[in-house]
């Protein structure tokens, strides 16, 4: 189940280098990803790890009894230039993250189980970050 996409502008993540071959350009977050595991992991998330994925990167928060984690990356903005060899300018950059559960599949087999207030609640965590941060810009979905 997936809640609450954000959308931002902020210099405060830079891309690193050889970061555009890990998980996979032209996608970028990896400060953001870290960030977020901070800053979560200050709001009583126990150690989230951060993991990269082909979409992006996972803050994941808890495994068990599902799934529980926010996803976060960058994409260049349309017309931006994709020299993957170059450093991408934190200008051309949309920032996106947004809070997922997802329950494995032997889990289901065994009975519904109810991942919304927990979702809700770590939504409501990754909103209050962001707003907080005076470097992040909030914008609409492109």
């Amino acid at each position: 189940m997936h809640l609450s996409d954000y959308y931002f502008r902020s210099d405060l993540f830079q891309v690193e280098p050889g970061e555009t071959e890990d998980p996979n350009p032209p996608l970028h977050g990896k400060q953001l990803a870290h960030w977020l595991a901070e800053k979560l992991g200050a709001r009583g998330y126990q150690a989230p790890d951060v993991i990269p994925e082909d979409w992006g990167w996972c803050v994941m928060c808890r495994r068990t009894p599902f799934f529980l984690w926010v996803g976060c990356g960058g994409t260049l903005e349309e017309g931006a230039p994709r020299d993957e060899a170059a450093l991408v300018p934190v200008r051309d950059i949309l920032w996106h993250c947004f809070a997922e559960a997802e329950v494995p599949f032997w889990r289901r087999l065994w009975g519904r189980l109810d991942v919304r207030p927990e979702l809700e609640t770590l939504a409501g965590h990754l909103e209050a970050i962001l707003r907080a941060e005076p470097a992040i810009r909030l914008v609409e979905a492109p």
